[in-house]
């Protein structure tokens, strides 16, 4: 009996240790791998930004050789441009979300042979799923399919309402899927653009899938950091913006003006701006018939002030304005609308100059 009680007191002291083992590990987000600094703002989130020695991309990537940090950046040293060389990411698996942020050299030219491979089916560099990119010819998104890692199918594209990106800005994936299909939402520094979709799902279909980059040689187009968020419980939107003011410039142009908010309420600073206009009262109803302005400037830091000058309007014209923020990639929830304030182009046309100007006589005033 005496036995039989102790080996009842070690069981349960085993199941206890192992309980507290499984809380612990479960309240606790997974530490990055050795290189890589993990963001404040999510749970998991992962960024390598290649600071380190040049040569192979380390443990992390599963790569092709050509595929090398140079400079503190990931480098293509291919010479052919073709769009053959692939980095995989191997440390983790299954992201909400993905981004790659361009060298401050990188060019146009160089940014059109670049883009992400997504939904990956495993950790080589034969490995099968998509290639997302944008075309500068005509700045089009692409999606395509990789098969073994070689570009193969084009899927579909997609018009882009952003400016072709520059050095220095980031393309920001997330990646979604339902029964209608695999869906990509397609951002560039925060700013949600659009989705993109493949509905017949041919590729990425299995349990675990990978991410990483596909970029050509020769151009400039070196790659500064890759960003892989695995789990983002971000649910809280940047305040809504309340003291909007519209400020009468010209007969063609109103300056707004705003306390920017934060990412999360009023707390740090947020993703993009959504500012829109019309000859009509904006309100939750008809803010989607309203004209998008594009080209908004990021935000600044929570408390800041803010502003943009919409340009190219009618004179001695009456226009309503408002705007909604996002904290953009990868959650992007979308705060509440603003306060709606109205503004009149001025009349700064003068009267037409006389060019008939006549003396029909003259008279002493003697």
């Amino acid at each position: 009996m005496k036995n039989g009680h102790s080996f009842l007191l070690i069981l349960t002291a085993v199941f206890l240790s192992l309980f507290l083992c499984y809380q612990a590990a479960k309240g606790s987000p997974p530490i990055p791998p050795s290189g890589e600094v993990p963001s404040l703002a999510a749970d998991t989130v992962y960024v390598d930004d290649f600071n380190r020695a040049n040569g192979p991309l380390g443990a992390d990537w599963v790569a092709d050789t050509t595929m090398l940090i140079v400079s503190n950046e990931l480098d293509n040293t291919d010479t052919s441009s073709e769009t053959d060389d692939i980095a995989v990411y191997s440390a983790h698996s299954n992201p909400l979300g993905v981004a790659m942020m361009w060298s401050q050299s990188a060019d146009s030219a160089g940014i059109d042979k670049g883009g992400l491979a997504l939904r990956m089916s495993d950790t080589s560099t034969n490995s099968s799923g998509y290639y997302i990119f944008k075309n500068e010819g005509d700045n089009k998104y692409a999606l395509w399919t990789i098969d073994n890692g070689a570009i193969t199918t084009k899927v579909t594209t997609a018009s882009s309402a952003l400016p072709f990106p520059a050095g220095g800005e980031e393309f920001q994936v997330v990646i979604r899927s339902d029964g209608g299909g695999h869906h990509f939402d397609l951002y560039y520094n925060n700013q949600l653009d659009l989705t993109i979709t493949d509905p017949y799902k041919l590729q990425g279909n299995g349990s675990i899938l990978y991410s990483g980059i596909m970029l050509g040689g020769v151009v400039d187009n070196n790659i500064d950091e890759f960003t892989f968020v695995q789990y983002d419980d971000d649910t809280t939107p940047p305040a809504a913006i309340s003291d909007l003011e519209a400020i009468p410039l010209s007969g063609s142009s109103i300056k707004l003006r705003w306390t920017a908010p934060g990412d999360d309420g009023a707390s740090g600073t947020a993703g993009s701006y959504d500012v829109r206009f019309a000859s009509f009262p904006i309100d939750d109803t008809s803010w989607s018939y309203a004209i998008k302005l594009i080209g908004e400037s990021q935000p600044s830091g929570s408390g800041s002030k803010d502003s943009i000058t919409v340009e190219n309007l009618l004179p001695e014209t009456e226009y309503y304005f408002a705007v909604k923020t996002s904290d953009g990639f990868p959650k992007n929830n979308i705060s509440g609308l603003s306060n709606v304030v109205t503004g009149q182009t001025v009349d700064d046309v003068p009267p037409s100059q006389i060019t008939n100007l006549t003396v029909i006589g003259a008279e002493s005033t003697v």
